[in-house]
């Protein structure tokens, strides 16, 4: 029986892949009286009353076992939206969903160790990774890895500033792999350039990662859609 949590869990995936995470809340001036001001802070309040009830959802599902929950709850303290972000408590949940072979967990455990400076587990946490990859193209993970980028308009400047930096040395990580010859590495470059993954779009930076990965692939890897 599917467990009893699937479907929220699923859910929310969705909203994060889709637009991110959860539709934000944005900050009303309760001190107007329009009718159109009224409107936007009850649906903040609204809105604010999901995400408690999604957060306390997912710390059930994942506390029964439910590893797609677990990976959220990481994706939280590990953007540092809608909680404060604490990098220990996310790999915490990373590592109890890669316990449960949960391979969508893998990528984002190795940047989050790279971002630690464990650079041993990120490596290997990398290889495990790079092997779901290969068969299966699995974007999601970058877009869980980068995707805060799509929070810019609601998590305020100076956090958003913040993760545009980490963001930055993330990339320079997986650069370093790519530019050492993994397949892999270069593949999701490509994408990350193509698709603009918590960097500027630029599509011809993505091309030539493209044809760096079609050169070093040795391995029969299904390589990045665009390259096509």
């Amino acid at each position: 029986m599917k467990n009893r949590f699937a479907n929220v869990v699923d859910a929310v995936m969705l909203a994060f892949l889709v637009c991110g995470f959860f539709v934000p809340v944005m900050a009303v001036d309760t001190g107007s009286v329009s009718f159109s001001d009224e409107r936007k802070r009850r649906d903040a309040q609204e809105e604010t009353i999901r995400i408690q009830e999604s957060v306390q959802l997912l710390d059930m599902a994942a506390r029964e076992g439910e590893p797609q929950a677990m990976v959220l709850l990481g994706m939280m303290s590990d953007v540092g939206f809608p909680v404060k972000r604490d990098l220990d408590r996310a790999i915490g949940w990373y590592v109890k969903a890669a316990d449960k072979q949960y391979g969508k967990a893998w990528l984002p455990l190795a940047f989050a160790y790279a971002e630690m400076g464990n650079d041993v587990q990120a490596g290997f946490w990398f290889e495990k990774a790079a092997g779901l990859y290969r068969e299966t193209n699995a974007d999601d993970v970058l877009v869980m890895v980068f995707g805060a980028g799509y929070l810019a308009d609601y998590i305020g400047k100076d956090q958003f500033a913040q993760r545009q930096e980490i963001n930055r040395k993330r990339l320079m990580w997986l650069e370093g792999l790519a530019a050492s010859g993994d397949p892999v590495a270069c593949s999701m470059m490509a994408t990350v350039y193509r698709e603009g993954l918590g960097v500027k779009k630029d599509v011809r930076r993505g091309d030539l990662w493209c044809k760096k990965a079609v050169t070093t692939n040795r391995e029969g890897m299904v390589v990045e859609r665009f390259c096509y």
